[in-house]
């Protein structure tokens, strides 16, 4: 195997194609890159509630790789491994891997500087950088996005992980920025047409209101995948930035039903508690 296939699953990993990449043989790869396999391969199976299977796969090693993945594993399963998971990311936190499965670990915790300061310990690794401009663009730290992106082009020699990280930062941006990083996933959805690249195209068309291309994308999407969350989620948001009042409602209600804990519910019932209690607070005044 040389390392274009190593290329190939990278192109797969992060396109979300997570039933090839879960069903690969690591140890058919060159030993450099075996890790980097299976680590995508455990990560894949993960993304598709595998759990059982990565524990056996790591279990009864002792390594930092085997450690984490175990601890990972049994968070995602729902138990409580908050005791075990910050002493190992307070000791082990020059580990690739424990920066990378840690920064998850504390994201999903809404530990959000903890898992930038993980992260920002990292030695050139490129999804770092991806996980660092993602959470700089959630705390609308625009200019440390945009330093983290430049650092990382001196090394990043094209890799899809950097052009990523790349088309995030733009998709903040405007104009031709924008256009950019439509450009990249428009490319990515022919190169690997996948679910996450098509999801990502479609976000940049509504943000451009190219609404006919948009209608497309959840066309090929609805054949791809269904309707799922995150598909409502964007449904709703098109039916918002068309001024579709009824559709919004009929969206956001099924929204709510799948999934009552999705960002799109949560920032809106905030939204919608927040003005409950100006009006409140207001009518109060009024009274007295």
């Amino acid at each position: 195997m040389d390392h274009d296939e190593l290329f190939t699953l990278r192109q797969q990993f992060f396109t979300a194609q997570y039933d090839k990449v879960g069903s690969i043989e690591p140890e058919s790869y060159f030993e450099e890159s075996r890790e980097i396999a299976r680590e995508y391969k455990l990560r894949s199976l993960l993304a598709l509630g595998k759990y059982d299977q990565v524990l056996d796969a790591v279990s009864g090693g002792n390594d930092e790789f085997s450690k984490t993945f175990t601890l990972y594993t049994n968070f995602l399963k729902g138990e409580d491994v908050s005791k075990d998971f910050d002493l190992l990311v307070s000791s082990s936190y020059h580990s690739w891997i424990v920066q990378i499965l840690g920064s998850f670990y504390l994201v999903q915790n809404e530990r959000f500087d903890e898992a930038i300061t993980l992260l920002q310990r990292h030695e050139n690794s490129l999804e770092c950088v991806l996980l660092l401009t993602q959470l700089y663009i959630h705390q609308n730290k625009l200019d440390l996005a945009k330093k983290e992106v430049s650092q990382a082009s001196e090394y990043a020699q094209d890799s899809i992980i950097f052009n990523l990280a790349e088309a995030y930062l733009n998709s903040v941006e405007n104009g031709e920025s924008l256009r950019g990083a439509l450009y990249f996933f428009e490319e990515l959805s022919h190169t690997n047409p996948s679910y996450r690249s098509l999801i990502g195209q479609l976000v940049l068309n509504l943000q451009l209101h190219q609404f006919p291309e948009a209608e497309e994308i959840f066309r090929q999407l609805d054949e791809l995948e269904g309707v799922n969350d995150d598909v409502l989620a964007n449904q709703v948001s098109y039916a918002s930035i068309i001024g579709d009042e009824e559709l919004v409602e009929k969206k956001r209600q099924e929204l709510q039903k799948s999934n009552p804990n999705h960002p799109t519910i949560v920032d809106y019932n905030e939204k919608n508690e927040l003005f409950d209690s100006i009006v409140a607070k207001y009518s109060e005044q009024i009274v007295n």
